[in-house]
């Protein structure tokens, strides 16, 4: 958003009769016509307006005020001119007044017959406004996050000493206590009872600006209802059904339970059915139980056992002090979907470089055939999916440190049930560096030899910058780095052993090793 300074100016235009002097204008004879405000240079705000004020001594008439143009920038008719009369001390005010849209530079007159002042400017600046400060949600209860949306306006148009910059802030505050280091309010900090007040405050570089604050109470919370089950998930006509609810209550309010079962084509359709009831019980996340039969006419006449009808089983919870959750949960009649119960990488921590396959495990609850496709899905990007089993389907080869793999399979069986699982979101890891080339000097030592190691950095596969350290081991353990083993250590029959450690510049290690026997002298 730009801020923009503007300029209005009073300019001399004085005739011959007019000498301009340090104490202001002088006619020949003596009369005086001077601009007392603005000051020369001041800031003015545009909301405030400014008064013009002229001293006119020696002088017969009205003091006018003039515009040659018209002029947007000032209210009144265009072109026009204010007059006043000057007082007892001869000064005489006039207020001009700026729209807060409009702002253009002026050349303005005092004027009383052909006396005019010398040149007089002032800068006008509009401070900026907060137009809107929105909580949501707008009614929040414990446990929602607070999300603020705050709108600024800058009401300088033209580009007239554009660049001023506009501050904006924002402060939270609990209670009326301050609470920093957040734009939205977690939830976990929202608790029924407090009050939570947003506060913007804009301002520009005159240090002019505005301040809105925007307070919400905390509400009660309706019970939560976390799970709703059937057992069996997928009954036949005149099957006993068993529902398992589990709910909670956010602030540990006691609540009662409602169930009732619609036979219906749809979410809230008419039907028949129980309607069941359970009593109050705590506020533990806990689950109740309670069975209803399902009736023989949710299945259609002449269909198979594998209907695929549905029903709608509503779910009301109601806390002590009446906040009130619903849900309502679909439940099949006759068909089971089958379920993809996991999905694995192989391997589960792929580098650099890695191929990665799918295992893909399927649970075809009613045993009917079913068919699977695969999407790999990289960095946020699906490849095109492959109707063939995960196993065989298009492995992900040559993978790159850094980029998220997650491959994801549909299974839809005969029915056209459909099933989705994905596998977790992985990210490639940094691949060790190639094995270093070590090289023995010479390849049959005899005892009390010199012996050199020299270990050679073969490469790394994302290109990183590999440093290559030579180590020796020998029959007590290990004797120190670097290449070479000095004459006079080894004796006849010892095995001493050649360690090229490589390392890339995240860490990663891969070892080279040599063994060497001593012969005899």
């Amino acid at each position: 958003m730009r801020h923009v300074h503007v300029v209005l100016s009073v300019a001399a235009l004085a005739g011959p009769a007019c000498v301009v002097t340090e104490g202001g204008p002088q006619h020949a004879g003596g009369p005086v016509l001077e601009v007392l405000a603005p000051v020369d240079g001041a800031d003015v705000l545009a909301a405030e307006g400014v008064v013009f004020r002229v001293r006119a001594l020696g002088l017969e008439g009205p003091v006018r005020i003039v515009s040659d143009e018209p002029t947007p920038g000032i209210q009144g008719t265009l072109p026009f001119a204010f007059e006043g009369q000057p007082d007892e001390d001869g000064i005489v005010e006039i207020p001009l007044t700026f729209p807060l849209r409009q702002h253009v530079p002026t050349t303005w007159y005092a004027r009383v017959g052909t006396f005019e002042t010398p040149e007089q400017s002032w800068v006008v600046h509009t401070p900026p406004q907060v137009l809107r400060l929105d909580l949501e949600p707008e009614a929040p209860v414990t446990g929602q996050s607070l999300v603020p949306t705050v709108a600024v306006y800058d009401s300088h148009l033209s580009d007239i000493n554009a660049g001023d910059e506009i501050f904006q802030s924002l402060r939270w505050y609990r209670n009326g206590e301050e609470m920093a280091g957040f734009v939205q309010v977690p939830g976990a900090w929202v608790q029924e009872g407090d009050t939570w007040t947003a506060e913007v405050e804009v301002r520009d570089a005159f240090e002019a600006g505005q301040t809105r604050r925007e307070d919400v109470v905390i509400g009660n919370a309706p019970p939560t209802i976390t799970d709703v089950r059937f057992h069996p998930a997928a009954p036949l006509a005149g099957m006993r059904v068993d529902v398992e609810v589990t709910l909670d209550d956010p602030e540990g309010d006691a609540y009662d339970v409602e169930l009732g079962l619609r036979v219906a084509p749809r979410r809230g359709a008419e039907g028949s059915g129980p309607h069941l009831d359970w009593p109050s019980a705590d506020a533990e996340e806990q689950p109740f139980v309670d069975a209803f039969t399902m009736p023989a006419m949710a299945v259609r006449l002449g269909n198979s056992p594998f209907s695929q009808d549905r029903a709608w089983v509503h779910v009301v919870a109601t806390d002590a002090r009446g906040a009130r959750t619903d849900r309502w949960v679909e439940v099949g009649i006759g068909h089971r979907a089958p379920e993809v119960t996991a999905v694995v990488l192989q391997p589960a921590a792929p580098v650099t470089g890695d191929t990665v396959q799918v295992v893909a495990y399927v649970h075809e609850p009613d045993g009917q055939p079913y068919s699977s496709s695969l999407e790999w899905i990289v960095d946020g990007v699906t490849s095109p999916g492959t109707t063939v089993p995960p196993l065989h389907g298009p492995a992900l080869r040559d993978v790159r440190r850094g980029q998220q793999v997650q491959a994801r399979v549909t299974v839809v069986d005969s029915l056209g049930a459909t099933s989705v699982g994905s596998s977790e979101l992985v990210t490639v890891g940094n691949a060790p560096p190639t094995k270093a080339a070590l090289d023995l000097s010479p390849a049959a030592p005899a005892a009390g030899e010199a012996i050199t190691c020299t270990a050679t950095a073969a490469g790394d596969p994302e290109d990183d910058m590999v440093r290559v350290v030579s180590t020796w081991t020998g029959p007590s353990g290990l004797w120190g780095d670097g290449p070479e083993l000095p004459s006079g250590i080894t004796q006849a029959g010892e095995t001493w052993i050649c360690d090229g450690i490589a390392t890339d510049a995240l860490g990663a290690v891969s070892v080279a090793r040599r063994s060497v026997r001593i012969a005899a002298p």
